[in-house]
């Protein structure tokens, strides 16, 4: 139920109920390696899936504005700082004064260390998982060294540990696959990438004397001196075995674009 914090008001308001959010995982034991930070959320931060979007939920993924140090809801799209994933709001917050209707800076903790539930999370007020930032925000998180998630504890979804997969026909990678490292065993193997979402990360390995080649999408991949290649072909002879690149996801200056690095030396990658 929603308190404004005054006392003694004669007159009713509407009441603003919302259910408790237990986003923290795992035993009383494994919590305390739960860590929060005394902050300043600013006054306009929103829950954009809360009504109203003034009410913050916990759960809710924070960024902080470098100028003025305060904390908001994490936005991929901002640009004052707010789009770092840094922690994550553990209670409930009002951020407008329920008298005068405006915006108003409130003090409280932010987790910046946890064991955290994936599902409990939300991302500029919707559900985290399967939100399009999911995977920067994993990326983030994890390899800080900060969180670890209920459902991926090995840090797979986040890129910092790889899972081998191994296919001897053409393949669609899918978003969910992220992580992977793609062994091509047979054949010549043509892989094509997903639509892009900035924090996807894939390896692509031959080891047999055949092509591969991973199509990223019309202009959609960066590489040495080109920002428009469409796909990368390993077919050189004496060159095949052993081929291994890198493909990640990123945002370029606004635009989403997939981030090729040869990881093999004595083997060529031709973009085109």
């Amino acid at each position: 139920m929603y308190y404004g914090g005054q006392f003694g008001i004669p007159g009713q308001t509407e009441a603003v109920y919302s259910d408790s959010n237990e986003f923290l995982w795992g035993s009383d034991a494994t919590k305390m390696r739960v860590m929060t930070a005394q902050a300043v959320v600013s006054g306009a931060a929103r829950d954009l899936g809360n009504t109203p979007t003034s009410i913050l939920r916990a759960g809710l993924v924070m960024g902080q504005i470098t100028a003025t140090k305060k904390w908001k809801e994490y936005d991929p799209a901002s640009t004052d700082g707010s789009q770092i994933p840094a922690g994550v709001l553990p209670v409930e917050l009002v951020t407008v004064d329920p008298l005068a209707g405006t915006n108003l800076d409130k003090g409280a903790p932010i987790v910046i260390a946890a064991p955290v539930k994936a599902r409990n999370l939300f991302i500029l007020g919707a559900a985290f998982v399967g939100h399009a930032a999911e995977f920067a925000v994993r990326a983030a998180f994890v390899n800080s060294g900060c969180f670890v998630f209920d459902d991926d504890p090995t840090g797979i979804l986040s890129g910092r540990t790889k899972r081998i997969v191994t296919k001897a026909a053409n393949y669609t990678v899918l978003s969910a696959d992220t992580g992977t490292l793609f062994h091509a065993i047979t054949g010549a193997v043509t892989f094509t990438l997903p639509t892009r979402v900035e924090g996807l990360v894939y390896e692509f390995l031959q080891t047999t004397n055949n092509a591969m080649i991973i199509n990223g999408g019309a202009a959609h991949i960066i590489s040495a001196n080109s920002l428009t290649g469409t796909s990368v072909t390993f077919n050189t002879a004496s060159q095949m075995i052993g081929a291994r690149a890198r493909f990640e996801c990123a945002n370029v200056n606004g635009t989403l674009k997939w981030i090729y690095t040869l990881l093999s030396t004595g083997t060529t990658g031709t973009v085109a």
